[in-house]
This record gives structure tokens, C-alpha cells and sequence, in this order.
């Protein structure tokens, strides 16, 4: 009786280290999948910041050659004004109006378009955090929804193991005594 008692014992030790190395694998995969969660978020942030420095950068250039165009005309509208100054005053002094205007328009068109752009990158940013906070709170519901039942069910096959332990102890010891 003993050694069957034993060997019951031994049988029910095994499958517990077995269920609690599960256990212990399930959980270090668990930890990965989050690191790797937080890596993939971490890449999209910087690729995002790469992108929007890129964008910077050719917004910079983009001025850059826009001024330079911009002081090479004036310096030959400048040069053509010295030569017809006295013939085309008033005329200068209208196109030169107008190109203020022009350019006031422009400063306020590219103002416009760029408080527009970094709108947009932020509602576009906060939409890609959302999405990913959202894809991560459902992963989440899901573990913990697969966790609930596998403890259910561990609970279950635990509660049955014994079960069956306890008759099968029962029907050795009513052997034996009826045996003696």
C-alpha cells in the first residue's frame, strides 16, 4: 500500500512540476511578447521621427532655394531699377508693392500649410498611439481571458487528479481490510 502510495505521490509530483514549468514557460513567453511589443512600438515612434526629420530637412532646403532664387531676382531687379529708375519709378513702386504682397501671401499660404502639417502629424501620431495602446489593451484581454480558463481547467484536471487519487486510495484501503 505503501509503495502504491508512493508511487501515486510521485506521479502527482511529476505532473505538478510539469504544470508549473508550463506555467513558468507560458509566462517568459508572455514577458517576450510584451518586449517585443515595446520594440515595435519604439521602431514606429523612431521611424515616424526619421520621416518627419526628413520632411524638415527638405522644408529647409526647399526655403533655402527659395530665398536664394528670390535674392538672385532682386539683385537683377535691382540692377535693371538703377538702369531705368528715372523712366520706370512708378512702375517699380507698384511691382514692388505687389511683390510684397505676393510674398506676404506666400509667408502666409507656407505659415498656414505648415501649422496644417504638424496638425496633421500630431492627429496622425495620436491615431497610431491609439491604435497601438488599442491592439495592445485587446492582447491583453485575450492573455488574461486564456489565462482565466487554462486556470480553470488546471483547477478542474487538479480537482479530478485528486479525486481519483482519494477513491482509488479508498478502494486499495477497503482491499486491504477486507484482505486482513
Amino acid at each position: 500500500m505503501q509503495r502504491n502510495k508512493k508511487g501515486w505521490e510521485e506521479h502527482l509530483k511529476t505532473v505538478i512540476k510539469r504544470q508549473q514549468e508550463e506555467e513558468r514557460l507560458r509566462r517568459q513567453k508572455h514577458v517576450e511578447t510584451l518586449v517585443e511589443q515595446v520594440k515595435k512600438q519604439r521602431r514606429l515612434r523612431e521611424e515616424f521621427e526619421r520621416e518627419r526629420k526628413q520632411e524638415r530637412i527638405k522644408m529647409k532646403e526647399s526655403e533655402e532655394k527659395r530665398r536664394e532664387i528670390e535674392w538672385k531676382e532682386r539683385d537683377r531687379i535691382e540692377k535693371d531699377f538703377e538702369e531705368k529708375r528715372r523712366e520706370l519709378t512708378d512702375k517699380m513702386k507698384m511691382q514692388q508693392d505687389q511683390w510684397e504682397k505676393e510674398r506676404r501671401e506666400e509667408q502666409e499660404r507656407r505659415f498656414k500649410e505648415d501649422v496644417n502639417r504638424g496638425v496633421e502629424e500630431r492627429l496622425r501620431l495620436r491615431k497610431l498611439e491609439e491604435h497601438f495602446q488599442q491592439e495592445r489593451e485587446e492582447e491583453n484581454m485575450r492573455k488574461e481571458k486564456e489565462d482565466k480558463v487554462r486556470r480553470e481547467q488546471e483547477e478542474k484536471k487538479w480537482k479530478e487528479m485528486r479525486a481519483e487519487y482519494e477513491r482509488k486510495t479508498k478502494e486499495m484501503m477497503g482491499k486491504y481490510e477486507q484482505e486482513a
